[in-house]
């Protein structure tokens, strides 16, 4: 089978004149499919025969062997109908989850698709959304090595839509693959790995994600993937842009750039969701045309420009072949950064989730379970896994005075210490509320003594310090949103004394002293007051003691002085040359380098702080 789940050969489903699938030959790889089309166009009927639920009328389709005899080969959640009628929502998780499972585990699903509230009640009282989040729940839960999805997110909110596919694609486990049918283009790119596109029962395209994302061969499916600029023929092309581009440009890598002498005049525009609809005419020919752009702002009406492409096949070979640099720009400055991606696991690209400087190298989480060491120019250096991480993937590390390494354990609610090679050395805390216990440990940072100190939600929410032998010596906060309390506080850092922490939920940051005496809330003492974050993940020292946060719901970086004045901002919420979606951790090198966890977009950027701009 070459790597492949399925292989169809020239299926048919269903009678003659009524076949659902025509002829429909295509592969399912190994890693994150996703399926496409219109409704009615054989989604759902291709999902039902690759887990058996229908046989072919004519054709072959050959079924790959499980792997791994411990895991449940196939789980199919055919949506929220496909719930069992005479359980809770607990009990669904409890039954598909393999034996042995903690109960804590349970929790944290349910707690992760915010579930908690309805765990007892059964199908029949719950909303749709909360049906459709069950199910997400419920499949991760079974640990299959392939989870089958038909329209998993047909009945979430649009507001919670993508972070709940987040979630989703961040438990997938090594080796996990994931097919999923969907028709919402924003679930697919840059998310799936192959895409396979069905009409009128027939699969009419197929092919790696990034590449028919960036070259469709048709309109059709150009617009199926996302917004696209469509220029016909290499004249239209030529008319409109500065330089030559490909058919299919998407709003993200187009501008319209004020020009004195420009060949093109703005007639109008009009502000859509993360772009602006322009109408431009062409001075020349009185030709006239309307783009989508990917800008914050554009040219008035009446001004001359020009409309430059920004090479978006570039930024595609950073997020998804690892290499290169990229430009973007907010408010017309265009800051130069480097990205790049991470080695792939199997036929999934994983997802850094922390990173951490140390003197000559930086070291990084991602969501298979891997730590990863790069040197300060982005090469990487070696590779070590965690020693478990079926249940649940690591969240921050850090490196100790005496050159141990630790990392937060989340799911395991431990911390582990490894030498600088990844060799174990020793393991601190275990599950509970009491003083050196952890319900999920997801902060970790050192002072110059060695002292650590363990950030930590899940309803302990608060910040341990330990000595450098593990010894407990006091706690930090406590849960609650009062000043000194605690909702997830998801990154910390340490300084002079004081521990800055960012307290993500209360979407702010305060600042203790060492020895656990609360001390402010960054910025309130400030005529402007604290400054506006949202939901703040991590937090690191920079080039003279300014602070660098990580806003996981905000899509950006921000500097702040340690009194809490903003300095500047970098970023914003999106998958273009210069945003980020979702940063789950920075850090800052010896040279002044900013490098962010940027997980949603599933690659690693780096930039110089002068590009943190007010």
């Amino acid at each position: 089978m070459n790597g492949s789940l399925w292989k169809l050969h020239d299926v048919t489903l269903g009678p003659p004149g009524q076949a659902r699938l025509r002829r429909a030959s295509g592969e399912i790889p190994r890693g994150i499919t996703a399926v496409m089309g219109p409704s009615g166009a054989g989604k759902s009927s291709l999902l039902e025969l690759l887990v058996g639920f229908e046989i072919p009328a004519a054709g072959r389709l050959e079924t790959a062997p499980s792997t791994d005899a411990t895991r449940l080969p196939v789980f199919w959640s055919p949506g929220a109908e496909g719930l069992w009628p005479e359980l809770s929502v607990r009990e669904h998780l409890r039954r598909v989850a393999p034996a042995g499972t903690p109960a804590a585990e349970v929790d944290r699903l349910l707690e992760l698709f915010d579930l908690q509230g309805v765990s007892g009640r059964r199908p029949g009282e719950l909303s749709l959304g909360e049906a459709g989040r069950t199910c997400l729940a419920r499949a991760l839960a079974s640990q299959a090595e392939v989870l089958v999805l038909d329209e998993p997110l047909a009945h979430v909110s649009p507001s919670q839509r993508v972070a709940c596919w987040k979630r989703v694609l961040g438990e997938l486990q090594p080796g996990q693959s994931l097919v999923y049918a969907t028709h919402q283009p924003e679930l697919v790119f840059p998310w799936a790995e192959w895409v396979l596109c069905l009409e009128g029962g027939c699969i009419t395209h197929q092919g790696v994600a990034a590449e028919l994302y960036a070259s469709p061969p048709t309109q059709d499916l150009a617009w199926a993937l996302g917004p696209t600029n469509w220029f016909e023929t290499p004249s239209d092309r030529g008319l409109w842009l500065t330089a030559a581009g490909r058919t299919s440009v998407r709003p993200a890598e187009l501008r319209v750039e004020e020009a004195e002498q420009g060949p093109l005049e703005v007639l109008e525009s009009r502000a859509l969701v993360g772009m602006h609809e322009v109408v431009l005419r062409h001075q020349a020919t009185g030709a006239e045309r309307a783009v989508l752009v990917g800008q914050t702002a554009v040219p008035g009406r009446g001004v001359r420009a020009r409309l430059t492409s920004l090479a978006w096949l570039l930024a595609l070979c950073l997020l998804w072949s690892g290499c290169g640099e990229s430009a973007a720009g907010q408010g017309g400055a265009i800051p130069q950064t480097t990205s790049w991606v991470l080695p792939p696991e199997g036929m999934r690209i994983p997802a850094p989730r922390a990173l951490h400087a140390t003197d000559s190298e930086v070291l990084v989480l991602d969501n298979a379970g891997r730590a990863l060491v790069y040197d300060l120019q982005g090469q990487l250096q070696r590779t070590w896994w965690m020693p478990e991480y079926s249940v649940g993937r690591p969240e921050k590390i850090c490196q100790l005075p005496d050159g141990r390494l630790a990392v937060a354990d989340t799911h395991y609610h431990r911390v582990m210490l490894f030498d600088a090679t990844g060799h174990e050395l020793s393991r601190l805390g275990g599950y509970g509320h009491e003083p050196g216990q952890f319900v999920f440990p997801v902060a970790v940072a050192c002072d110059s003594a060695g002292n650590l100190y363990v950030g930590e939600y899940g309803g302990n929410d608060r910040v341990q310090k330990f000595d450098r032998d593990g010894g407990w010596l006091c706690s930090l906060g406590r849960p609650g949103t009062d000043p000194g309390c605690f909702q997830r506080p998801s990154g910390l850092v340490w300084r002079a004394g004081r521990v800055y922490v960012v307290d993500a939920f209360n979407n702010r940051v305060q600042v203790f002293a060492d020895d656990g005496q609360f001390l402010e809330v960054l910025g309130d003492r400030l005529p402007s007051g604290a400054p506006e974050l949202l939901y703040p993940y991590d937090i690191a020292f920079g080039p003279g003691d300014d602070l660098f946060i990580a806003e996981y719901g905000a899509g950006r970086v921000t500097r702040l002085s340690l009194e809490g004045q903003l300095l500047g901002r970098f970023g914003s919420t999106g998958h273009g040359t210069g945003q980020l979606q979702t940063p789950w951790g920075l850090t800052v090198d010896r040279a002044g380098q900013v490098w962010v966890a940027d997980t949603g977009n599933r690659r690693i950027v780096r930039f110089h702080p002068d590009e943190v701009r007010p």
